[in-house]
């Protein structure tokens, strides 16, 4: 049985192509689909009519978008409230806040009142308060050295911010301190009867010379018995010595060779002072004051006014130097 030719093939199904340069054909078959060409990027989205943007394919990235401005002339949106800070609680934190701004305005005042307190320091040495001074200031003659209890340079001090030991206070100069401390040695006169009678303990001296090289004093810390009125009364007893026609010499003037103090003695005598200290400082001061050079004050007749003129110079010195080592030993007991 033989089947018919396929249509345009002109010989039968197996038998040989005829020889005449014509090839045989291949077995007919369907075409392989071509597949379509990838598109380089996705198709454009139509933007939607609400804000939202479209939803992307998934695992493709998505980049954040603004949200699309408001239509013109609407209210926009109010802004994000930001939380108040939590009340601090009731307990230590309030309280010490309080307590640090009452401090600070209390330093504020404080520094107001600086300068008046200054002034209220300089009104009397004999009205400040001490605290160590009822145990210390009995013992200070013996527990303070030399150095501290006669300094080498001393003056008044011109406000609470110097000692009357700093340099740039300085009015006298020390020349040598008495190694011998007995009342008998120390004072003369009816000073040293009035010391003695009073109970003196010791009597330390020092010598000093004032900046200008002129002017010698002798000082002498007169030691009582501690508990009583003696301070007092020794101050009293030179205070009173101020308005004699012819005060009592007081000190023994302490002699420094070497020094401008070389030739100071009792001739050479001219002025004295004293201030007593009292309470819990059982010490007087007592100063002897004369010219470096001998020069003596006048010996005139009691009624002739230049005596009393040219003497004063003399007193006034001792009794500011008195002055001074008043304030300098309530100083050494804080």
């Amino acid at each position: 049985m033989s089947y018919p030719p396929p249509p345009g093939s002109g010989h039968p199904y197996g038998q040989p192509p005829p020889q005449s340069g014509w090839q045989p054909q291949p077995q007919w078959q369907s075409p392989a689909p071509v597949p379509p060409p990838m598109p380089t990027a996705p198709p454009a989205v139509p933007a939607a009519p609400l804000a939202h943007p479209a939803p992307s394919p998934y695992g493709a990235y998505s980049p954040p978008q603004a949200p699309a401005p408001a239509p013109y002339g609407a209210y926009p949106p109010a802004p994000t409230a930001v939380p108040a800070p939590p009340a601090p609680p009731s307990g230590a934190g309030g309280g010490a806040r309080k307590v640090l701004g009452v401090l600070l305005g209390v330093s504020g005042l404080l520094g107001l009142l600086g300068g008046g307190a200054l002034a209220a320091h300089a009104y009397s040495n004999s009205r400040q308060s001490v605290p160590n001074s009822g145990a210390y200031g009995p013992v200070l003659w013996r527990d303070e050295t030399v150095d501290h209890l006669f300094p080498a340079t001393i003056g008044q001090p011109p406000d609470s911010t110097y000692q009357a030991s700093d340099k740039k206070a300085a009015q006298w100069n020390r020349m040598g301190v008495s190694e011998d401390t007995s009342c008998a040695a120390g004072l003369s006169g009816e000073t040293g009867k009035t010391a003695r009678r009073l109970g003196c303990k010791a009597v330390l001296r020092a010598t000093y010379v004032d900046l200008s090289g002129e002017t010698v004093a002798t000082v002498a810390v007169i030691v009582l018995p501690k508990g009583g009125t003696a301070a007092q009364q020794m101050g009293e007893y030179l205070d009173g010595q101020q308005s004699e026609d012819i005060p009592d010499a007081a000190v023994v003037p302490l002699r420094v060779p070497g020094t401008l103090a070389a030739k100071w003695q009792e001739s050479r005598r001219n002025g004295m002072g004293g201030t007593g200290l009292g309470d819990d400082f059982p010490y007087a001061v007592a100063v002897t004051t004369g010219a470096v050079d001998g020069r003596a004050s006048s010996t005139l007749p009691r009624n002739f006014e230049g005596n009393d003129a040219d003497r004063q110079p003399w007193m006034d010195a001792a009794k500011a130097l008195s002055e001074t080592f008043h304030t300098h030993i309530l100083n050494l007991a804080r």
